[in-house]
């Protein structure tokens, strides 16, 4: 199962491994050396983190992204998300983070509450690494939108042979890594048409009218015209 998702670019103070963008013409490149924030001021660079954020519901421990806030989401309820450090933020303003540049992402740790240290809380995963595929592809032609594989978990998929259950729902789905640990990743290409296929695809569309007699009697000239303004 393949699903759109959402490309994020944001500035990070730790420019590591990271991708940089030249304030004088906007080139964007990757490095993998780390640059102070004094140096990349000099140099008039900015450097970012490319993070794939998601719609779908987030827990406790995972990480979230609120405009450029990058945090973890410790605690929420139905309309307010709390990162325990005493901030809050709209829930429905928070996207789950599933992929990243960023390293410090990339890891388990321990959030700890040295007031209540039973809430301490483990990120329950690092998040899966964005393949250099597409950090690669990204300097080149940013996009904001990527195509991200899901699969099912075994018990999932074993329910569905044996007939315990009938379908499988989009909860269901999991985010599908390699051995990398990166995720699987395709870009969403705009699809050119020629002058043929537009022709049948508005054809078609026409050919359902109730009010017309004959629509494809009525295309060519319109369309045609339609064509040669338009295209």
């Amino acid at each position: 199962m393949k699903k759109e998702e959402q490309v994020v670019i944001i500035p990070t103070d730790k420019a590591e491994n990271c991708l940089i963008r030249n304030n004088q013409n906007s080139i964007i490149f990757f490095t993998k050396e780390l640059l102070t924030k004094s140096y990349c001021s000099k140099q008039l660079y900015i450097p970012f983190h490319l993070y794939i954020t998601t719609d779908e519901d987030f827990m406790s421990g995972e990480w979230v992204l609120f405009s450029d806030v990058v945090m973890i989401a410790k605690s929420f309820d139905d309309r307010v998300v709390y990162d325990g450090e005493g901030n809050s933020f709209m829930k429905y303003d928070c996207k789950k983070i599933i992929a990243t540049t960023d390293p410090k992402l990339r890891s388990d740790s321990l959030i700890e509450d040295p007031a209540r240290p039973e809430d301490n809380l483990l990120i329950r995963k690092g998040i899966p690494q964005i393949p250099q595929s597409l950090i690669e592809s990204y300097c080149k032609n940013p996009v904001d939108k990527v195509m991200i594989e899901y699969t099912l978990p075994d018990k999932i998929k074993n329910a569905l042979i044996v007939g315990n259950l009938s379908r499988a729902q989009d909860s269901d789905y999991i985010l599908k890594v390699d051995s990398h640990n990166e995720i699987i990743i395709s870009v969403i290409e705009e699809r050119l048409y020629d002058r043929d296929e537009m022709w049948q695809c508005v054809a078609q569309s026409h050919i359902t009218r109730k009010d017309m007699k004959n629509p494809f009697d009525e295309l060519p000239e319109w369309f045609d015209k339609w064509v040669k303004e338009t295209l």
